[in-house]
């Protein structure tokens, strides 16, 4: 192999003479043929530079500019020469080229998201289609819906007025009453409360009211019947409550014995005398584990305290745990009822002078649904 000449980059020894740069261009035209063969058979040629080994002038040469060259793809492995495929590519890249191509490829849709918007855009122009068939016939429908609605609205609002009206008559017309015979006109079972208010107001005078305009009506469904809770305001700090059953859509009547708060006898009254025969309070219990004397078995007796609304007074009633009127007065308590109408029989045999027998469960409020049989029920 023919050793490869040493190429020399000769400096300036004088400052004064003009300086001549050595170009490669100039090498490369000048390279004899045997060099072009030895490049030709190595892939890498080596090239060496070689400087003279001469002191360096503080004066420094201007540094040696070597001409850009296009920069090629794949230039690894290539020599310096270009090949006959490189100088026929006419082929000019662009250097935004790769970017360009890259924003610009394009995602295929499965064909499985097809099929499933195909079937959406399907059904959705056949809803379409069936709504604007149906649309006359149900515009129809809507159209009755629409003119039913507003007549039942006018009837339960003519039926409201027809109400509140008679409410409001009835509770003036009987606050303002000043005789039993004017008061049984607007009272719940006037034939059997006939005798109870003439009882009842024996001892009290009847002192009518002037009552402003019924307020706080509250719906009540009693019985299967239909109750209203309303105040009848008397000034600006007193008013009545009343309980009024609801007859017919203009007819009502009022409870008068939950607003008078009817007792056949006063609690002290009671609790003195001790009458023998049964007879039904408004009573307000709290369970207690008072037993005693002959209502010392605890598995047979349940016992309650009982006082009443105007008196401290206290009486300790028990009821046989095998009763009805225990498993009535047991489920009421547990619902959260206090008040309840217990007819209560006592007697002077009794050991305890306190103890009274519940013999009769009544209700689990101040009112009654179905009538008294007797005055003391």
């Amino acid at each position: 192999m023919d050793e490869e000449p040493i190429i020399k980059l000769g400096t300036s020894d004088s400052s004064q003479s003009s300086r001549r740069v050595t170009r490669l261009e100039d090498v490369k035209k000048n390279r004899t043929p045997d060099l072009a063969d030895s490049l030709r058979r190595f892939k890498r040629p080596s090239v060496r530079i070689v400087e003279e080994q001469e002191s360096i002038s503080p004066q420094q040469d201007e540094p040696l500019v070597m001409p850009e060259q296009t920069r090629r793809k794949n230039f690894e492995g290539k020599s310096i020469e270009y090949n006959i495929d490189e100088i026929m590519q006419q082929d000019v890249y662009d250097p935004n080229a790769i970017e360009k191509e890259w924003g610009e490829k394009t995602k295929t849709i499965p064909v499985g998201w097809i099929s499933l918007f195909s079937t959406i855009i399907i059904a959705a122009l056949v809803y379409i289609g069936y709504l604007l068939f149906t649309s006359e016939e149900k515009e129809a429908q809507i159209v009755q819906h629409q003119k039913t609605s507003v007549r039942i609205n006018e009837m339960e609002e003519s039926d409201a007025r027809a109400v509140v009206t008679a409410i409001d008559q009835t509770v003036k017309s009987y606050l303002a009453a000043s005789t039993i015979e004017e008061k049984l006109r607007y009272v719940r079972d006037p034939d059997v409360m006939k005798l109870r208010m003439m009882h009842h107001y024996y001892t009290r005078p009847i002192t009518p009211l002037k009552a402003i305009t019924t307020t706080g009506y509250e719906p009540l469904t009693l019985g299967g019947k239909t109750f209203w809770r309303v105040v009848a305001p008397i000034d600006e700090t007193k008013g009545e409550a009343l309980l009024i059953e609801q007859i017919e859509k203009d007819q009502v009547k009022i409870d008068w014995e939950s607003h008078v708060y009817y007792q056949p006898m006063t609690w002290e009254n009671y609790i003195i005398e001790k009458p023998s025969q049964s007879i039904a309070f408004r009573l307000n219990i709290e369970p207690t584990n008072r037993y005693l004397m002959e209502f010392s078995d605890e598995s047979r007796w349940c016992c309650y305290e009982l006082t009443e609304k105007d008196s401290s007074e206290k009486l300790y009633g028990y009821v046989a745990r095998n009763s009805q009127a225990y498993v009535a007065i047991h489920k009421s308590y547990l619902a959260g009822k206090r008040t309840f109408i217990l007819r209560i029989q006592t007697s002077k045999t009794l050991k305890s002078p306190d103890s009274v027998v519940i013999d009769k469960y009544i209700s689990n409020d101040i009112y009654r649904i179905t009538p008294p049989t007797t005055i003391e029920d």
